[in-house]
Protein backbone atom coordinates (compact mmCIF):
# COMPACT_ATOMS: atom_id res chain seq x y z
CA UNK A 1 0.00 0.00 0.00
CA UNK A 2 2.84 2.39 0.86
CA UNK A 3 4.52 1.69 -2.49
CA UNK A 4 1.33 2.64 -4.34
CA UNK A 5 1.04 5.93 -2.42
CA UNK A 6 4.69 6.79 -3.02
CA UNK A 7 4.35 5.94 -6.72
CA UNK A 8 1.26 8.17 -7.03
CA UNK A 9 3.06 11.05 -5.28
CA UNK A 10 6.02 10.71 -7.66
CA UNK A 11 3.73 10.66 -10.73
CA UNK A 12 1.79 13.71 -9.51
CA UNK A 13 5.06 15.53 -8.81
CA UNK A 14 6.37 14.77 -12.29
CA UNK A 15 3.11 15.98 -13.88
CA UNK A 16 3.38 19.26 -11.95
CA UNK A 17 6.99 19.59 -13.10
CA UNK A 18 5.96 19.16 -16.76
CA UNK A 19 3.11 21.65 -16.28
CA UNK A 20 5.54 24.21 -14.83
CA UNK A 21 8.01 23.56 -17.67
CA UNK A 22 5.34 24.01 -20.35
CA UNK A 23 4.33 27.39 -18.85
CA UNK A 24 7.91 28.71 -18.46
CA UNK A 25 9.41 27.59 -21.78
CA UNK A 26 9.10 28.72 -25.39
CA UNK A 27 10.69 27.19 -28.45
CA UNK A 28 12.31 28.73 -31.50
CA UNK A 29 12.16 27.13 -34.93
CA UNK A 30 15.66 26.79 -36.37
CA UNK A 31 14.29 27.09 -39.94
CA UNK A 32 12.02 30.17 -39.85
CA UNK A 33 13.26 31.57 -36.48
CA UNK A 34 9.76 32.14 -35.05
CA UNK A 35 9.08 31.52 -31.37
CA UNK A 36 6.10 29.51 -30.18
CA UNK A 37 4.69 27.79 -27.10
CA UNK A 38 3.51 24.21 -26.81
CA UNK A 39 0.75 22.57 -24.79
CA UNK A 40 1.15 20.51 -21.64
CA UNK A 41 0.36 17.29 -23.52
CA UNK A 42 2.90 18.04 -26.28
CA UNK A 43 5.52 18.82 -23.66
CA UNK A 44 4.71 15.59 -21.85
CA UNK A 45 5.01 13.23 -24.82
CA UNK A 46 7.32 15.10 -27.22
CA UNK A 47 10.78 13.64 -27.77
CA UNK A 48 13.51 15.88 -26.37
CA UNK A 49 17.21 15.91 -25.65
CA UNK A 50 19.74 18.13 -23.90
CA UNK A 51 23.22 19.36 -24.78
CA UNK A 52 25.70 21.60 -23.01
CA UNK A 53 24.20 24.53 -24.96
CA UNK A 54 20.53 24.00 -24.06
CA UNK A 55 17.57 21.74 -24.69
CA UNK A 56 15.81 20.75 -27.90
CA UNK A 57 12.48 19.16 -28.70
CA UNK A 58 11.34 17.56 -31.95
CA UNK A 59 8.19 19.52 -32.86
CA UNK A 60 6.06 20.70 -35.75
CA UNK A 61 6.50 24.45 -36.21
CA UNK A 62 3.10 26.22 -36.28
CA UNK A 63 4.49 28.86 -38.65
CA UNK A 64 6.33 26.92 -41.39
CA UNK A 65 4.52 23.58 -40.73
CA UNK A 66 7.75 21.57 -40.85
CA UNK A 67 8.90 19.02 -38.29
CA UNK A 68 12.03 20.48 -36.81
CA UNK A 69 14.42 20.36 -33.91
CA UNK A 70 13.20 23.39 -31.91
CA UNK A 71 15.57 25.08 -29.48
CA UNK A 72 14.27 25.65 -25.97
CA UNK A 73 14.34 29.25 -24.68
CA UNK A 74 13.19 30.68 -21.36
CA UNK A 75 9.83 32.47 -21.34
Amino acid sequence: MIKVIISLLIIIGLLFLVLWHSKKTKYICLKCEKTFEISFFTDLIGPHWFTFFGGYKYLKCPNCKQKIKAKEIKN
